[in-house]
């Protein structure tokens, strides 16, 4: 099966083994190119969120998302070694990576496997290392984690019911979120999950990947990393940000103030673009 390519806002692919694996690309072609990770759910749609933009953002669908083939039971480092592939096929040497939520643990596994090559890593409301955090007695005693089953109901309610879905968490969030998130971004979140649901891999993969040991450890990433958490998250708690900004060597935690789990994306796109461009992400920063 031929490669294929995308040019700025279209669609590509990259086939490997037989397998797709799915993106697009916005923003500035010459830019510092920043491969960003979708939240759970989304979909590499939901890199148009970032725009206007400076960086050359190449938003990745991961496996079992949108245009991407299923990798059954993947692993976060398995994704990593996707990246690696479509980063070789795109002639990048070194980039940065971004993740929102269920995207933030695949770019830290980014950082931990490719060392080399990833400048830094900039992660918003992202999923701590849940199974660690429990083990340490770190997270409030709750229901057990979702079956396969669960998750896949989850996963087809959000396509049958996006909008609806979207109206209602607005109306729980607090102000800055209703703020934040425009009926543009609503309609761009509501065609971003309808995409990377269309069956339900996806999910299903990350949160068995959430839920279970990482395969690398947190505190041996050595390059920058900036964190961006809202303190009325009730998503993926402030709590879970901290943690990982003392694990993390070289962390910089920034709380938002009266900000939520849907305008934490768009609260903090202004710093962490520029900590990508100006900061972090600075070639004397590699290790």
């Amino acid at each position: 099966m031929k490669e294929v390519f995308s040019v700025a806002g279209e669609d590509g692919a990259l086939i490997l083994g037989g397998r797709r694996l799915g993106f697009a690309e916005y923003g500035d072609p010459g830019g510092l190119p920043v491969v960003f990770f979708h939240p759970t759910p989304g979909s590499r749609l939901d890199g148009a969120h970032t725009q206007p933009s400076p960086l050359r953002v190449i938003a990745v669908d991961r496996p079992g998302y949108g245009r991407s083939d299923p990798l059954p039971d993947r692993t976060l480092l398995q994704v990593a070694g996707d990246v690696a592939r479509l980063a070789d096929a795109l002639g990048l040497g070194s980039f940065a990576v971004a993740g929102i939520s269920g995207g933030g643990p695949h770019a830290l596994a980014c950082a931990a496997a490719l060392p080399g090559r990833v400048r830094c890593a900039a992660i918003v409301c992202g999923v701590g290392p849940l199974y660690e955090m429990h083990a340490k007695g770190l997270l409030e005693v709750g229901q057990a984690p979702p079956t396969d089953a669960e998750v896949a109901a989850q996963a087809a309610a959000v396509r049958e019911n996006a909008e609806l879905i979207a109206q209602m968490g607005i109306a729980q969030s607090p102000a800055e979120d209703r703020r934040l998130f425009t009926p543009e971004r609503v309609a761009l979140w509501v065609r971003s999950v309808t995409e990377g649901t269309r069956v339900a891999d996806g999910m299903v993969s990350d949160y068995r990947a959430f839920t279970r040991p990482w395969g690398f450890e947190i505190a041996s990433i050595r390059v920058p990393v900036g964190l961006w958490y809202g303190d009325q998250d009730p998503v993926v708690p402030l709590a879970q940000g901290r943690y990982l900004a003392q694990r993390l060597p070289r962390a910089t935690l920034t709380v938002m103030s009266g900000v939520g789990h849907l305008g934490a994306p768009l609260a903090a796109l202004p710093e962490m673009t520029a900590f990508i461009r100006q900061g972090g992400c600075a070639p004397s920063d590699q290790t």
